[in-house]
C-alpha cells in the first residue's frame, strides 16, 4: 500500500511505501482518524510535517481518503530503536476549523442565490 502526501497547497511531496503500522479508523458522526509509524529517517521527517496531508486510495481507481497530520512524536521499542509515530484526523476535520461570521437567508429561487 501506498501513501501520498501533499503539502497544504496540495502539491505531491512524495509517496510512502514502507511503514510498520497504519490505523485507518472511519466514524460514522464525527470525522475520523489515522495513526502512523513508520522507521525514522531524514527523508521521513521531511517528508511527514505537521499539517501535511496524507492520502490512501481504495484500489486501482483515485478515489481514496485523506488525512491532516495534527502529531508527530519520536517513540522507541523494547530494542531501543526509535520509529515516527504520526496522528491525525481525516481531511474533513478542517469543518471544525470553520468561522461563520453571520448568515443570509434569501426567499429566492435557487439560480439567482448562487449569482448573488
Amino acid at each position: 500500500m501506498e501513501l501520498y502526501i501533499f503539502n497544504r497547497n496540495l502539491e505531491l511531496q512524495g509517496i510512502v511505501d514502507n511503514f510498520t503500522s497504519l490505523i485507518w479508523t472511519r466514524r460514522y458522526f464525527k470525522s475520523g482518524e489515522f495513526e502512523l509509524h513508520c522507521a525514522l529517517t531524514p527523508e521521513s521527517i521531511s517528508l511527514l510535517a505537521k499539517e501535511n496531508i496524507v492520502f490512501k486510495k481504495d484500489g486501482d481507481e483515485l478515489v481514496g481518503e485523506a488525512g491532516v497530520i495534527l502529531y508527530r512524536n519520536l517513540e522507541q521499542d523494547t530494542e531501543g530503536k526509535e520509529f515516527l509515530v504520526l496522528k491525525g484526523s481525516f481531511i474533513t476535520g478542517y469543518l471544525n476549523r470553520r468561522i461563520v461570521w453571520g448568515t443570509e437567508v434569501l426567499n429566492i429561487t435557487t439560480e439567482a442565490a448562487m449569482r448573488k
